[in-house]
């Protein structure tokens, strides 16, 4: 119960930061890609900082994983705040790196993390901050859900300087995004695109973590024990 008040208690103290800054705050400049009768309303997509600057990708932000062995991309996970936050992820990728640059496909389709389905109908009122970088940028999204969402199929699309796909690390030049998700019947939830100028989407360089030989050994022959007891019993 005491870390559940200090985490409102956290909230209250963000938005009232965010909101006694309100009038240094810029509406992000997207564009509503979405039709008229989109689930997904956005009233309001507005920054405390825009451009984002020092590394901090906002309102969407990605996260790659790398083979340690290939060097290959092998996934992608995203993060976006539009109406609600959204957490998508592409899995068994084995995307080479050419020149410290990923090329992605021109529409990669992802899975859904977060929000769990079904995705209530009503007001959806968000303060998120993102912090991937070293100058933190606050975003307010401001939306309307006009029904429960209860499916979800994404297709999302990154380009660096007009070339599809993000440098693996920092580079010169300004990111755009498109996202579409639809529900399995067609009906679209919501479609966004914008550009941010002067940051990839990506941040950092990270690699799937690897065990040592011993550490291997160790993990072996701790499954192979617990085979053993679980055959036992």
């Amino acid at each position: 119960m005491k870390s559940r008040l200090l985490r409102l208690a956290a909230t209250a103290a963000a938005i009232l930061a965010f909101f006694a800054a309100r009038a240094r705050a810029v509406p992000i400049p997207f564009i509503n890609c979405g039709q008229a009768g989109d689930i997904i309303s956005l009233q309001a997509l507005d920054a405390s900082i825009w451009p984002p600057r020092g590394g901090t990708a906002a309102p969407l932000e990605a996260a790659a994983t790398y083979d340690p062995g290939t060097g290959n991309l092998v996934t992608l996970r995203v993060h976006l705040l539009y109406g609600v936050d959204w957490i998508f992820e592409a899995t068994g990728l084995d995307i080479p790196v050419v020149d410290g640059f990923v090329t992605l496909p021109a529409s990669l389709p992802m899975t859904l993390v977060s929000p769990a389905l079904p995705i209530p109908a009503g007001p959806a009122n968000v303060l998120e901050t993102f912090s991937g970088g070293s100058i933190p940028v606050t975003i307010l999204s401001k939306a309307s859900i006009g029904q429960a969402v209860t499916s979800a199929i994404v297709t999302v699309s990154l380009s660096f300087n007009g070339n599809p796909g993000f440098p693996r690390f920092e580079g010169v030049g300004s990111g755009m995004a498109h996202v579409q998700v639809t529900e399995l019947s067609g009906q679209e939830v919501f479609c966004m695109s914008y550009t941010q100028p002067g940051e990839s989407f990506v941040n950092g360089a990270t690699s799937i973590p690897t065990l040592s030989w011993e550490a291997a050994v160790v993990f072996a022959g701790l499954l192979a024990a617990a085979g053993f007891f679980a055959l036992r019993r």
